[in-house]
């Protein structure tokens, strides 16, 4: 999760950087909290619910196969990654 985390920070400051945006600015577009924004790119938050990343990934140039670090050649099939909390196992789709 540690990796995860570090390269969604990164990705964040590279779109912050390109945008040429204040964390402020970058929180309001996203419609995230400025404090998780500044939380995740101060690399002192150690996980995060999936809608928070949706939101990230919907509202900025930052994509979903970007944070998991996904290459691929073919078109990316969300629904062949799942995610847990622990108990529960969830399948990311794009509504």
């Amino acid at each position: 999760m540690e990796e995860f985390m570090n390269r969604l920070a990164d990705l964040i400051l590279m779109d912050m950087e390109k945008r040429q945006c204040s964390a402020t600015y970058f929180a309001d577009a996203c419609g995230v909290s400025k404090n998780e924004i500044g939380n995740i790119t101060r690399r002192k938050k150690k996980d995060m619910n999936i809608s928070t990343l949706l939101k990230i990934c919907e509202n900025s140039g930052i994509s979903v196969e970007d944070v998991f670090g996904i290459e691929c050649s073919e078109e990316f099939v969300m629904e062949n990654f799942v995610l847990t909390n622990g108990h529960e196992k969830y399948a990311l789709k794009k509504l």
